[in-house]
């Protein structure tokens, strides 16, 4: 059967979190700041560059508040994209970058209430659209222009590149896709729930 989502929703619980990466704390509830999972640099990373579009999305829920906790990052090198739940305004901030110019966007969504939530960095080099969602609605928008960069940097999941400014995640991720399409809202809200795509 297909199960239809719509309207204004949250989960809170289900298959999501049951084989997640868990990004724990030590006893004393702080991030014991020593947790990521990292993928070595490999071509099909690029696969988005010659295609010129680029959708990453996964599930989180962050445990803390106000801190800095990194979903993804590939800039040690040539820069490529990073997203992260930023600790002052506990929204979503990320960017793709590109030969031409894009902006770091910046969600409104607050999302630091300790539940699942989904986002979604898209990328679509034809227009220069540069969106970033959360929960299957845009968040925040731009237009730029280029093509996205190719890179022999590694990806960081629940880190960021640099490891001495202490910006590990405290908290959880799940269902890390990586898509080489500029997924529009329709189909980011019709996958949410979909083993599809290449997961990570």
């Amino acid at each position: 059967r297909t199960l239809t989502v719509a309207g204004d929703f949250t989960t809170s619980g289900g298959l999501l979190g049951a084989s997640c990466l868990r990004f724990t704390s030590d006893k004393s509830g702080d991030a014991d700041e020593t947790e990521y999972a990292q993928v070595p640099d490999h071509g099909d990373l690029d696969f988005a560059n010659s295609r010129n579009a680029l959708a990453l999305e996964c599930w989180f829920k962050v445990d803390h508040n106000d801190t800095i906790d990194y979903l993804f990052d590939r800039r040690d090198g040539q820069d490529v994209f990073y997203l992260h739940v930023d600790g002052g305004s506990n929204t979503l901030k990320g960017r793709i970058y590109t030969s031409g110019t894009t902006s770091e966007l910046v969600g409104a969504t607050v999302i630091n209430d300790q539940k699942w939530h989904h986002c979604a960095l898209v990328y679509k080099g034809s227009t220069g659209e540069h969106s970033l969602y959360v929960d299957g609605k845009l968040d925040a928008q731009e237009t730029g222009s280029g093509t996205i960069q190719a890179s022999t940097s590694v990806m960081q999941i629940g880190a960021r590149f640099q490891f001495n400014d202490g910006h590990f995640m405290d908290g959880e991720i799940d269902e890390i896709r990586m898509f080489a399409a500029a997924k529009t809202a329709a189909e980011i809200r019709a996958d949410m729930f979909k083993a599809e795509g290449t997961a990570l």
